[in-house]
């Protein structure tokens, strides 16, 4: 693997770059100026994993991107290598987890990068880099002896999980759950219900692959077709008698209209997958007037600050599994092939390492 270099006031590091919608990363070098800029944080990441939202862009699915080229990535695990002026969350050398959602301290705008391809964009957070500059407000210093491989996930996946339940649909003891996509969010999802004593908590994916590796997990999920006696409809008709909370992680406006169609007066749907631009869902209103809900999810409403480091403390004890989605490692050269696995559901996370003794 090519090492980062350090020359003089500058520091140079290998990173992905989507440089065209629907094509693959280009694996480019950046340099980052030292001393950095008032209110941002340079970190050395260990571990990055790819998510939902980063297929999304890639494939275009909000639109034109008028940020083109543009590094991706909001999730990661690394540490500290500077800090520029005025930032007190974290010191150099401090474990830190990145994360899209802003928690405390300066919310600076990422100038762009100068690179090998020319100027590039970055944004708030990027991670698909051996290095991220960032704004304070995106990182979370923590202390922690979990594998560090896995403490990305809870810069996204694990702590949207939690908030759409907690936050978003505001669940009850007993009350029953069913989760649209098996990916890492909704996987996270079923997980998190149980850990929440929620009483039935089901999984649907279109994915036989997903379905089969949430079945392994312990998980009552089926594959969501209309040809299959598991078909989106059989299932809802589980949850009679309790309120039913559905957590859509799809995107998927079909899905999302005909679940709706089955849940009972006082149920309620979470939206936290980003359908594409233009489609639209098919609903009757009636429902809405008599306590039936559905609504959009920002990131589960979490507060990175106090929520990371309780959900981390969880995790320790053993009250989740933060460890079951079996994250496959590969190195950023290898990410392409990853986003490919990933997209197939071949896999349920893909992991990337920049470092060779990163495990921290």
């Amino acid at each position: 693997m090519k090492e980062s270099i350090m020359v003089s006031d500058k520091l140079m590091g290998r990173a992905a770059c989507l440089v065209e919608i629907g094509k693959p990363l280009a694996l480019i070098d950046v340099v980052y100026q030292l001393p950095i800029s008032e209110g941002l944080v340079l970190v050395r990441n260990d571990f990055t994993t790819i998510c939902g939202s980063q297929l999304g862009e890639i494939d275009g699915r909000k639109g034109k991107d008028p940020y083109l080229p543009h590094l991706l990535g909001h999730e990661s695990f690394g540490s500290v290598v500077a800090v520029g002026h005025g930032v007190k969350k974290v010191k150099a050398n401090d474990q830190v987890i990145l994360h899209w959602m802003k928690g405390s301290g300066a919310q600076i705008g990422v100038p762009s990068l100068n690179s090998s391809i020319g100027n590039i964009n970055s944004g708030p957070i990027t991670t698909f880099s051996e290095y991220s500059l960032i704004s304070e407000s995106r990182c979370t210093p923590v202390t922690t002896n979990l594998d560090g491989s896995v403490l990305p996930l809870f810069g996204c996946s694990a702590t949207t999980a939690f908030g759409s339940l907690v936050n978003d649909s505001k669940v009850n003891a007993g009350e029953n759950l069913l989760v649209l996509g098996l990916g890492p969010i909704g996987i996270f999802t079923l997980e998190m219900g149980k850990l929440l004593s929620l009483g039935k908590v089901i999984g649907v994916d279109i994915n036989r692959n997903r379905v089969s590796f949430a079945n392994a997990l312990g998980f009552d999920s089926y594959l969501d077709t209309d040809t299959e006696k598991s078909s989106l409809s059989d299932l809802i008709g589980l949850n009679e008698g309790k309120k039913l909370h559905i957590i859509d992680t799809t995107g998927n406006v079909d899905a999302i209209s005909r679940a709706y169609e089955y849940m009972k007066v006082g149920d309620s749907m979470i939206l936290v997958g980003v359908s594409k631009q233009g489609e639209k869902i098919l609903i009757d209103p009636m429902p809405l007037h008599y306590g039936t809900t559905i609504s959009g999810s920002f990131g589960g409403g979490i507060y990175p600050d106090r929520d990371i480091p309780a959900l981390i403390k969880l995790a320790e004890e053993s009250k989740f599994r933060v460890d079951l989605l079996g994250g496959r490692i590969y190195g950023l050269e290898s990410i392409n092939q990853a986003i490919d696995d990933f997209r197939r559901g071949d896999i349920l996370k893909a992991v990337i390492t920049f470092y060779p003794d990163s495990n921290s």
